[in-house]
C-alpha cells in the first residue's frame, strides 16, 4: 500500500502532490485502468503493433528532419539547468 507520511509544518498541498507521485510511479492507477474491461488478446496485439508503427514512423521523421537541417519544435518545455 502506498501512503505519505505528512512532514512538520509541511503543506497539505505539498503531501497530496508528493502521495500523487508515488501513485503514479507505482503504477497502480495505470494497473486499475487496464483492469475494468476485458481487452480480447487479439486487440492488445492489434495496438502493440499500431504503437510499433507509429514509433518507427517518427523515428524516420526524425532522421529526415536531421538530415535535412530543419528543426522542429519541441512540444514540451526544456528545462533550464541551473
Amino acid at each position: 500500500m502506498n501512503g505519505v507520511m505528512i512532514r512538520n509544518n509541511e503543506n497539505i498541498e505539498k503531501a497530496l502532490k508528493r502521495f500523487s507521485r508515488t501513485i503514479d510511479d507505482s503504477g497502480v492507477l495505470s494497473e486499475v485502468r487496464n483492469k475494468q474491461h476485458y481487452d480480447k488478446p487479439s486487440v492488445i496485439k492489434r495496438a502493440k503493433t499500431k504503437a510499433a508503427i507509429r514509433k518507427v514512423q517518427m523515428n524516420q521523421i526524425q532522421e529526415r528532419e536531421e538530415q535535412s537541417g530543419i528543426r522542429r519544435r519541441s512540444k514540451r518545455k526544456e528545462r533550464r539547468e541551473y
